[in-house]
């Protein structure tokens, strides 16, 4: 009777360890892990254009605390290029970030998934133009680029 409980219990943590592990390649096989994070990174703000896509991948130390919406596009390292806004709330909540080593893509992307901003590069002339910021609001009350304090420079890349 022990034995037959013992060859159970083994079966039954072999069992576990096959499953396991089947669970952990299937997910991995499927885009699961970093690589599926990776290829999201890379697909926001994606471009044709080889100098915005390495300008963007350039990764920096940011500290970013309690900022409004609008002073976040003047802080460096993202403030080098033109922002157009569209749609955006003129009241947001405050913003955070620090980490050692992130890039402006991913400052961009987690500025956009908290404020549930879409972001897309404009184009004119089948050249980078503009990162255009798009929000959910009825109107445009929000355009920090009307107070005149700021200048905002033309994608040069």
């Amino acid at each position: 009777m022990k034995r037959k409980k013992l060859r159970m219990g083994l079966w039954g943590a072999l069992l576990c360890v096959v499953l396991m592990t089947g669970c952990i390649t299937g997910r991995l096989g499927k885009g699961g892990g970093k690589k599926s994070g990776g290829s999201v990174r890379a697909s926001f703000l994606k471009s044709d254009h080889a100098p915005l896509n390495t300008w963007l991948d350039e990764s920096f130390e940011v500290e970013y605390r309690k900022m409004t919406l609008d002073l976040i596009f003047e802080q460096q390292p993202i403030a080098d290029i033109r922002y157009e806004f569209r749609h955006v709330e003129k009241e947001s909540p405050l913003f955070s970030l620090k980490a050692a080593d992130i890039s402006r893509r991913d400052i961009l992307r987690k500025i956009a998934l908290f404020y549930h901003l879409r972001m897309s590069v404009a184009q004119i002339n089948g050249k980078p133009a503009y990162v255009l910021v798009e929000g959910r609001a009825r109107n445009s009350a929000f355009n920090p680029n009307d107070t005149g304090i700021r200048s905002v420079p033309v994608l040069e890349l």
